[in-house]
């Protein structure tokens, strides 16, 4: 993996060497002293919307730097995102599950990385892309938020409206209870109109 544009993003690691070694990938990375977001969750609960905010506002821009040079990251979730205790700062970490960016493997079938509940369906399916890493940055922002995950479906993946059967039905009978509690009211008022004209 190329890492000649790694040099000059800010907030994450710097990157000193990589290696193969038994068809393995290795990084020798700047060590990054503070805690992860994960680890601050569990210490004092959830986080404030206005924390929420300033977390975007300092990662967004690091992301875009990342995916300027054509790298995912894939593994965006709380415990990957460290903040720093020299100066506070978030740092973006775990960079070993990244992945080039480019016009080709963006249509082609990758690797499947992910860790269950910050993943988008493309990812799952083994086809991420820049959008990918925007969505597990999201659920990571409704983890720290609410301490819960993004809905579920009823097999307990993640929610997709487009795949989940099961909220289909679901929402079909609640259309069918919505229709037919409207055609209660309208025969209702229809008929109380007869009764009052007297027909």
């Amino acid at each position: 993996r190329d890492s000649t544009n790694w040099e000059n993003i800010p907030q994450i690691p710097t990157l000193y060497a990589s290696f193969t070694f038994q068809n393995s990938l290795y990084l020798v990375q700047q060590f990054i002293e503070g805690m992860n977001l994960f680890e601050e969750y569990e210490a004092r609960g959830r986080f404030s919307e206005a924390e929420i905010l300033k977390l975007l506002q300092d990662l967004l821009p690091v992301l875009q730097l990342v995916h300027d040079a054509k790298i995912l990251h894939r593994d965006i979730k709380p415990d990957n995102i460290m903040r720093r205790k020299s100066d506070g700062k978030l740092v973006l970490i775990d960079f070993g599950g990244v992945k080039q960016a480019n016009t080709t493997m963006q249509g082609a079938t990758g690797t499947v990385l992910y860790t269950s509940g910050y993943v988008a369906l493309e990812q799952m399916l083994g086809k991420p892309n820049r959008t990918s890493d925007l969505y597990s940055l999201a659920a990571t922002c409704v983890r720290l938020l609410t301490g819960c995950f993004p809905e579920t479906d009823a097999y307990g993946d993640l929610h997709d409206e487009l795949y989940d059967t099961s909220q289909f039905f679901l929402a079909m009978a609640r259309s069918v209870a919505t229709t037919g509690q409207e055609c209660e009211r309208s025969i209702g008022a229809g008929a109380r109109s007869h009764v009052a004209d007297g027909s």
